[in-house]
Formats: structure tokens, C-alpha cells, sequence
């Protein structure tokens, strides 16, 4: 694991850093780089961005969801064929799943990856008290190597040069330049954060932020920071087994109502032996012919007219549901298979009917953090007993059938909440997973496709 490697941070969210990874990675790649785009935490929309930044698929590293050599074992998988990797952030530097210890944070995976820091900094407000700002970073714990800082909102080159003086000489930081205060290089953004790339491209926003940090930033300068230093080598256990022949095939919701998808939990299931045929709920008459449906997250509320309208794509899943087959979907599909999806600020829309319940969209119940669930009633992916672990993020509620009982008992910090409901072989839930730090889902699903499968082919031939 010889890649060259940096972590772009901020010191808190809103800085800009997801912005300034973006344009980092465009500029790279128009250098010829092969550049490998990570982004730290349980996060789907910024890695749309960096796929098409990059034009290679982004990774998540989360030392919450899963242990240091999995992530190593995943870090050594993407970077194979990569010249560099870039490493963004989540929140600030060192904030994570709680104010006790670093697990989560992007400051435990640089330690993890031996990474230098480019710290990125807010400037817009600030002036010699930057100084203390990055010297209390670059101190906050000494095993952090934060050698690099990029400044954000800058009012112009004699600003600049106030921060860049301050700064050199009273920390060790490299200042790497800035980006000028421009609202043309403002990323579009909406309840959940940034707009997902899949609704609106952003290629032309990249090159603008690519073009300005050619002209502002010292890439040749950063390139050198992320010097390479080896790293304990891990041997696979995600991926550990030889990858299985094509045996099944997996129909994957993908379009601008559903993205939500960690790329690692695509490549396990192919190396399970799963073929992956992408539809599109909103565009498509019906799915293709699979042997499992898989309906991620996503952003069904704002598409909820089109969903119902399209009135053959949910008679045909109602009637693969009906037929027995596994369906598993999180949060937005989870939505999406229910009675009816209420959206912000229009009336109730029914949807496919396959879960009896109802979600409705909220302006003050954000649910958001690291989950563990006890699975409490076997299903697709689990047996009962059985622990997972995953994340929230969401602004709707459901209400459910009194009949139904909840499949998970999920813990969020002191809370306890009801959440997973399964009828037969659907299962949906709010719960995203991370298929790495629990490889069993991934081939409990392949195992229930496989089933499905040979159930099919028995019909078949029945006289």
C-alpha cells in the first residue's frame, strides 16, 4: 500500500471542503492522475461528486461502522491502480460518533492511514486569529499530522497574504493557497445537504473550482505533502474468499429518486457471484427479470407524484412481492414501498403497498447518527439475536400497521426506537448498512436470490 495519500478536512462543517475536494480532484485528473476519492463517515451524496470529478468511484472509510483493518483491507483494494488518494472529511477534523474518544472521526482514519492533513479554513470572518486557529488544530493531538491548510471565502490576495503570514509564522503548516469568496462556486444544496450529482450535473461547477485552485492553490506544493508512508498490511476477510462465478442477479434501484449506495456493498455482492442490473422506478415500465430487488436511499419525496404515476413499475413489484420475492430496501426505498409517502407540503401519495405503513415527511424530526440495531424477528439479511450495525438520516417518520411488529430494536446513543419491517420476503428499514462490517448481510442476500432462483426454476418445470 504505497499510494500517495491526503486527508482534506475542515475545521467544522460549511467550510467548503467538500467543494475544494471536488475541485482537488478535478485538477489532478486533468493532470493525468489516477486519483482515488474517499470520503470519511456514512455519507452517499459527496461521493456522487467525487465519481464524476474523479471519473473513478468514491469509497467510504468509518472507523465507527467498521474496525481499522477492514478499513485498511478496503483502502488497499481501491488504491491498487491509483497514483493518489484524496480523503475528504466529515464535519470538522476531529468530530465523530461522540466528544469522548475519535472513533468515526476523519482525524482517526488520518492516524489509521498515516495520512497528512490539509486542513481548510473559513476565512471570510477571519484575519490574524487564524493563527490560533490552526495552531490549535495542528496541536489538538500531535498524531495528527495537520501540515497543510487551504483557505476558503477569501476576500482577495492582500487578505491572503494577512493569513498566509500569520499562520507560517507562528505555526509549521504549509499555507497551499485559497479560494477567492465567489457564490458561482457555491455547491447547490437542500435538507439533506448537497443536491446528489445524479439530479443535477455539476461537471462545469467542477471545472470552474479546478480552473481557480490551478490558479490559487500550490498543487504541486500538496501533491508533495502526500508523501508515501507504508502501511501495516492487512490480510482480506471482506474479500477474502476467491470471487464466485455469476449465480444470481440483483435488480438495483438507480436513478434520481434512489442513489443511496456504498460502492463497497455493490462490489461485495459481485464478488458473491451477484449480477447487478440497474433500474430506474421513475423511468423504467418494470424491473428487469432478477432473482432480488434492492431499493437504497434516496430522495423519493421530492419525486412522489412520478413514483405513483408510474403505475406499471409498482403493479410489476407488488406482483414479484407477491410471487415471494426478496425485496430489501433502507430509508428512501423503504418509503418507497409502503402505502403512502406524505411529502412536505402536498397530500399523501400512495406508493407500491407492499409494507403496511405510512411515511410522512417532517420539518423537525431529523433522525441522524450511528445506530446499533438488535434484530429481534429473522429476516432476509439476519437472524434474530443477531447485532448490526449502521446509520440514520432522515426527515420522515412512519406510521405502521398495529399488526405489524417492528424487525430491529435500534439504539441511538440513549434512545431506543422501533424500526425494519418485514412481510414475507420484503424487508425495508431507515437503517443504511455497510455490507464491509458485516459481510454475512451480503451473502444472506445473495443466498435469498439464489433461493428465489431455484424456486422459480422448480415452478417452471412443475407439470
Amino acid at each position: 500500500m504505497n499510494t500517495k495519500r491526503l486527508i482534506i478536512a475542515g475545521t467544522h462543517s460549511g467550510v467548503g471542503k467538500t467543494t475544494i475536494t471536488l475541485g482537488l480532484l478535478a485538477a489532478l485528473h486533468s493532470r493525468r492522475l489516477r486519483v482515488q476519492p474517499f470520503k470519511v463517515g456514512p455519507d452517499f451524496i459527496d461521493p456522487s461528486h467525487h465519481r464524476v470529478a474523479a471519473a473513478r468511484a468514491s469509497r467510504n472509510l468509518d472507523s465507527w461502522l467498521m474496525d481499522d483493518d477492514t478499513n485498511l483491507e478496503l483502502f488497499a483494494r481501491a488504491t491498487r491502480d491509483a497514483d493518489i488518494a484524496i480523503v475528504e472529511g466529515m464535519m470538522g477534523l476531529f468530530d465523530g460518533y461522540s466528544g469522548r474518544d475519535e472513533r468515526g472521526s476523519a482525524a482517526h482514519v488520518a492516524k489509521l492511514l498515516r495520512a497528512p492533513v490539509v486542513l481548510v479554513v473559513d476565512a471570510s470572518a477571519l484575519s490574524r486569529s487564524a493563527g490560533a486557529m490552526v495552531l490549535g488544530y495542528q496541536q489538538f493531538d500531535p498524531a495528527v499530522n495537520v501540515c497543510g491548510v487551504i483557505f476558503n471565502r477569501v476576500g482577495g490576495a492582500a487578505h491572503f497574504e494577512t493569513l498566509r503570514e500569520v499562520v507560517e509564522s507562528h505555526t509549521n503548516v504549509k499555507v497551499l493557497g485559497y479560494l477567492p469568496w465567489d457564490d458561482s462556486l457555491k455547491m447547490p444544496e437542500r435538507h439533506l445537504g448537497l443536491v446528489p450529482q445524479s439530479e443535477q450535473d455539476q461537471t462545469a461547477l467542477y471545472a470552474r473550482v479546478a480552473q481557480r485552485i490551478e490558479q490559487t492553490v500550490n498543487l504541486d506544493a500538496l501533491y508533495t505533502l502526500a508523501d508515501v508512508v507504508p502501511l501495516k498490511t492487512v490480510a482480506p476477510k471482506v474479500f477474502a474468499s476467491e470471487a464466485q462465478p455469476t449465480r444470481a442477479r440483483i435488480g438495483v434501484a438507480r436513478d434520481e429518486a434512489f442513489n443511496f449506495y456504498y460502492e463497497d456493498n455493490l462490489d461485495l455482492l459481485r464478488h458473491l457471484g451477484a449480477e447487478l442490473v440497474p433500474f430506474s422506478p421513475l423511468h423504467d415500465a418494470q424491473p428487469p427479470d432478477v432473482d432480488l430487488l434492492y431499493i437504497g436511499g434516496g430522495f423519493p419525496e421530492l419525486f412522489a407524484c412520478e413514483l405513483h404515476d408510474n403505475y406499471t413499475m409498482r403493479a410489476s413489484i407488488q406482483k414479484f412481492a407477491q410471487s415471494a420475492g426478496p425485496i430489501y430496501a433502507e430509508c428512501g426505498g423503504l418509503m418507497y414501498l409502503g402505502e403512502s409517502l406524505h411529502p412536505f407540503d402536498a397530500q399523501p401519495v400512495p406508493m407500491v403497498g407492499v409494507l403496511p405503513i405510512r411515511a410522512r415527511m417532517t420539518r423537525d424530526q431529523l433522525s441522524i447518527g450511528y445506530a446499533t440495531a438488535d434484530v429481534i424477528v429473522s429476516n432476509l439479511i439476519a437472524h434474530a439475536g443477531q447485532a448490526l450495525r449502521g446509520h440514520e438520516f432522515h426527515w420522515s417518520t412512519s406510521a405502521r400497521a398495529q399488526t405489524l411488529q417492528p424487525t430491529y430494536r435500534v439504539r441511538r446513543g440513549a434512545r431506543t426506537i422501533a424500526d425494519g419491517f418485514c412481510c414475507g420476503n420484503v424487508l425495508g428499514a431507515y437503517l443504511h448498512l455497510h455490507f464491509a462490517s458485516q459481510p454475512w448481510v451480503a451473502q444472506n442476500l445473495v443466498r435469498a436470490a439464489l433461493a428465489y432462483q431455484q424456486r422459480r426454476a422448480r415452478r417452471s418445470v412443475a407439470p
